[in-house]
């Protein structure tokens, strides 16, 4: 995903090769996080978490939705990468945004079915109203619009979604926007000032502010996480001026400890550890264990699918062998398995599929189109 240039191999390799094992790795942990944070909110784990010291059970469970600030931070690294190789002008955004599309939406799109038949599933066993998602939602969620229009999430994990896809949108565009100003102003400096300067001020005041500032749904109250993420790109990888990352990332933090929240804290600690990485050479051979880079493979899946899957499986577990510490670690231990297994099958027969087709459609696009082969899954 990189050209480090630290090494001779690495100056050679080229863009459709590259693999950055430390995004990858980063990207397994954050998922399995966030299947952690919604084990904890289904009540199957209760006699291990109160067990556990309180300290351990906040950071492995409770804190989990953490996760979701290192997915949007890796995003806006990726996206960054992606588009950074070529001149960004109308068409190729056109391109882009179709590629992402092809690569992401049909597994979304599966996910909600299978959430909606869970939900049928769910509410027969229980015997309570079955509540079907209305076409109008259903068409909202299709598009990524249900946060902005105010439809209910028929899966919890789904809000992230809308933000990566405006996320994906505005970058783009704005590096289209820079490109046409370097032409006119015939300044790149004086172009970039004009571009980045007001993305870098709203994302400062997101990390400075709680989330509540901004219109409900639109990306704007946590931009400063993928554009933490797009700095580290270019202070790491390209090495930039770190001071604006460095400056962000510390007014991030600092107000989320301040403010007792858990978007600032990990998304500044995640830009950092990728701006350290990118300085160092480490990017691809970093965080390389095999069982975390098949999290990192497949984590797009586990995330759009793990909540169905405990949902279906909650108390299965508890009502056969009862309840208590050991049965609550046996229970996430059966869960887990469940989730990873179900997200295995999932990559392998729908993700893996678009991936293959969004490769072959473009595989013959032009020089100054967007060809990178590692451009990350989206929130998972």
């Amino acid at each position: 995903m990189q050209k480090i240039g630290f090494s001779k191999k690495k100056k050679t390799t080229s863009l459709n090769s590259e693999k950055f094992t430390v995004i990858h790795g980063l990207r397994g942990l954050a998922s399995l996080w966030v299947v952690l944070f919604h084990l904890e909110k289904s009540q199957d784990i209760d006699k291990l978490t109160s067990f556990l010291p309180h300290f351990l059970s906040f950071y492995i469970f409770s804190y989990g939705s953490a996760g979701v600030a290192v997915f949007f931070v890796i995003s806006g690294f990726v996206i960054n990468h992606s588009l950074s190789k070529n001149p960004i002008d109308g068409h190729a955004v056109g391109k882009f945004l179709i590629r992402r599309s092809i690569r992401i939406d049909p597994a979304y799109w599966l996910s909600i079915c299978l959430a909606i038949i869970v939900n049928v599933i769910m509410a027969f066993i229980h015997k309570y109203p079955i509540s079907i998602p209305t076409p109008s939602a259903v068409v909202a969620h299709i598009f990524y619009m249900q946060e902005i229009l105010n439809y209910p999430e028929i899966s919890p994990v789904y809000w992230t979604l809308t933000y990566e896809i405006q996320f994906y949108i505005v970058i783009s565009l704005c590096l289209w926007m820079l490109l046409k100003l370097k032409s006119a102003l015939n300044s790149g400096i004086m172009a970039e000032i004009s571009i980045f300067l007001p993305l870098y001020i709203v994302a400062f005041w997101a990390a400075t502010h709680n989330i509540g500032w901004a219109p409900h749904g639109l990306f704007l109250n946590l931009w400063d996480g993928f554009f933490l993420g797009f700095l580290a790109y270019d202070a790491g990888y390209k090495r930039k001026n770190p001071l604006p990352l460095l400056v962000l990332s510390f007014a991030a933090g600092y107000f989320s400890l301040q403010a007792d929240a858990v978007f600032g804290l990990p998304c500044a600690a995640t830009a950092l550890i990728l701006f350290a990485c990118g300085r160092r050479g480490a990017l691809s051979h970093g965080l390389s264990n095999r069982a975390l880079q098949w999290g990192g493979t497949i984590s797009y899946s586990l995330y759009l699918v793990h909540v169905p899957v405990i949902r279906l499986l909650s108390g299965i577990w508890q009502r056969s062998v009862g309840r208590g510490v050991l049965q609550d670690t046996g229970a996430m231990v059966v869960i887990l398995g469940a989730c990873f297994a179900a997200a295995h099958i999932f990559h392998r027969f729908v993700e893996l599929p678009s991936q293959k087709l969004s490769t072959r459609i473009f595989q013959n696009q032009p020089q100054g189109a967007i060809t990178p082969k590692y451009q990350g899954q989206g929130t998972g």
